[in-house]
């Protein structure tokens, strides 16, 4: 059927407008952070936080949810020790927005505000004693925000995890109708590090300078044993 020339010309311009609303609002093609000046959906290391501390690195935007087969393509943070391993997914329409993980003989509860923007907390328990792992420990940490349709991976290289953790948080990218959306859910992804397990803790000054006066002890009984023979 012919359409008269003022609806034909009506039919292209929604059929063009449509185009161009759906190119507006589609994501970009998802890339890393530090791969080019700037991310194409506007993410930064800075969105996410972990005591203090911006990213390392982040990846996105991503379409759908994120799982540990999802993380453990992005190549730029593999390591051959081992893959990445989800600790915890704090939701914000369950439990309160609380969620419980363990790694390496310690426990952790994770926590996350809901909205645009919020605060996160990790705390952490070492709940196997004097037996490895202890805290304070230096980890290695994917952070996912989960919002809309779309998600933003975070990477934390080597940080150090304490019994109380504070973290903030923000949505950089928009929906299909140009708007923020809410967090939906954050997820904590971790792995072996380098040496097949969690760093140990970090030593104190009290014990480096326990080890000093042992070696030299160590080193007075031997110059006694020389002077006596």
């Amino acid at each position: 059927m012919k359409l008269p020339g003022n609806s034909r010309q009506s039919v292209l311009f929604a059929a063009a407008l449509a185009v161009t609303l759906a190119s507006g609002s589609a994501m970009a093609a998802a890339s890393y952070c530090g791969a080019s000046p700037t991310n194409p959906d506007g993410l930064s290391e800075s969105d996410m936080t972990f005591n203090s501390q911006s990213a390392s690195d982040c990846y996105g935007v991503s379409s759908g949810n994120d799982n540990a087969a999802t993380i453990n393509t992005l190549t730029s943070w593999q390591d051959p020790a081992g893959a990445w391993a989800l600790l915890a997914k704090s939701d914000t329409a369950v439990n309160g927005g609380v969620s419980y993980g363990s790694a390496s003989g310690i426990d952790f509860t994770l926590s996350a505000s809901a909205d645009t923007a919020g605060t996160w907390m990790l705390s952490a328990f070492d709940s196997n004693g004097p037996a490895y792992a202890n805290l304070p420990a230096s980890m290695d940490f994917v952070g996912v925000l989960k919002a809309g349709s779309g998600f933003a991976a975070y990477f934390f290289d080597d940080v150090e995890v304490s019994e109380g953790n504070p973290g903030t948080w923000a949505i950089a990218f928009t929906n299909n109708g140009g708007q923020t959306p809410d967090l939906s859910h954050l997820s904590l992804y971790t792995r072996l590090d380098a040496n097949g397990a969690i760093p140990a803790a970090i030593p104190e000054a009290r014990t480096y300078a326990m080890m000093l006066v042992g070696l030299g002890l160590v080193g007075f009984v031997a110059r006694r044993s020389r002077m006596a023979v």
